[in-house]
């Protein structure tokens, strides 16, 4: 029954691919340019030398060495230093990942989602549990949720790191239920940070369970041809996604959000976040309400005293300024705009007529003309 779900999967991907094709394509240079041009690069390494890329890390160094791993993988082991601290509220961090524990002195921490780390650049040493991966460009590792991986805090260079170097591209699911987050870090020398510029979310519910699916392929039956190939098909989806411009920037990375997900993590702040990123999704009281754990009728008081606004006037404002948005800033379609921002051609005009007296398309004509 798994292996028959995997296959309608991989066949509703390859036919909603084939869809978007036949529509006419969107020409425009992409926000996440890099992070784009790294997913054609990962995608290349992963077709030419498939399953081979594909690597799981186990939960200790021995479970490790039982593993069929390239040649090129070393293993070394990693004592984990000092105690490991228990995380008792689970803060957003690192992505909206949730933590669970972390190890300050070692550099680790424990996560409660699966998180995938493709080296894109130089040799890249991968803490976890009690040893370290040695990886080059291409290396495509899953850390499965519960395993202790390197975090954002130390450099993954170990040794000598005089002049040393290495990029990692991380992918992650957003909590809460938010799509995928992508983003690069970059280890320089003992310097250690992340491409913000370059850190975006993809709003998709469907990458969201492509990416779960892939994760599950690779732990259940291990790296094979059947995962090499659900993984190209998903880089794929992610790159077009970007290079449509649907991606956006990734909340967690944005000093605004940052502000609203600090230690009072207000929920009605959690539902503008989820508001913002699934424009293009069909959103009622009773889905937004149940994704911030509250019941509709709290969610409609909190949510009016917390920003003046109704919930549906404020999801109608929303999608009226990103269609502006897209409008102004792209050719896309006026029906192609409708599709990203969740709603029909003649609501859209009538939002228009009553905010800026013309049509979508006189709007656009009057802003490019200008």
């Amino acid at each position: 029954m798994a292996y028959l779900a995997l296959k309608v999967l991989f066949i509703a991907c390859l036919f909603s691919i084939s869809r978007k094709y036949c529509i006419a394509k969107i020409r425009m240079k992409s926000t996440f340019e890099s992070l784009s041009q790294v997913l054609g690069n990962i995608n290349f390494w992963l077709s030419r030398d498939e399953a081979s890329r594909l690597i799981v890390a186990a939960s200790t160094m021995a479970s490790m060495k039982q593993r069929h791993l390239p040649d090129h993988i070393r293993i070394t082991p990693n004592k984990q230093r000092g105690p490991r601290v228990k995380i008792r509220k689970a803060p957003l961090v690192e992505g909206g990942r949730t933590e669970i524990a972390v190890w300050p002195e070692a550099g680790i921490s424990e996560y409660t989602l699966p998180v995938l780390g493709c080296v894109i650049s130089g040799q890249a040493d991968l803490r976890a549990a009690d040893y370290i991966l040695h990886c080059q460009p291409g290396d495509i590792i899953l850390f499965p949720a519960g395993i202790p991986k390197c975090n954002s805090h130390k450099p993954h260079l170990e040794g000598n790191s005089d002049g040393r170097s290495c990029d990692v591209l991380w992918i992650n699911k957003i909590m809460p239920a938010m799509g995928l987050g992508c983003y690069i870090c970059q280890s320089r020398d003992t310097q250690h940070f992340t491409l913000l510029d370059q850190s975006c979310l993809i709003p998709d519910p469907f990458l969201e369970q492509m990416f779960e699916r892939c994760c599950e392929e690779l732990q259940e039956r291990r790296p094979g041809k059947m995962a090499a190939q659900m993984f190209s098909l998903m880089f794929s989806l992610i790159k077009r996604e970007i290079d449509e411009d649907t991606a956006q920037l990734l909340p967690y990375a944005n000093p605004r959000s940052l502000d609203a997900l600090d230690a009072s993590h207000h929920p009605i702040e959690e539902a503008r976040l989820y508001i913002d990123s699934h424009l293009k999704f069909h959103l009622t009281i009773e889905s937004v309400a149940r994704h911030v754990y509250l019941s509709s009728t709290q969610f409609k008081r909190s949510f009016r005293e917390h920003t003046g606004q109704t919930f549906h006037e404020y999801l109608t404002t929303q999608r009226l300024k990103r269609a502006s948005q897209l409008l102004h800033d792209t050719n896309m379609t006026v029906k192609d705009t409708c599709l990203h921002v969740g709603i029909k051609p003649n609501q859209l005009r009538n939002l228009f007529q009553e905010k800026y007296g013309c049509s979508p398309k006189e709007f656009r004509h009057r802003h490019h003309s200008s």
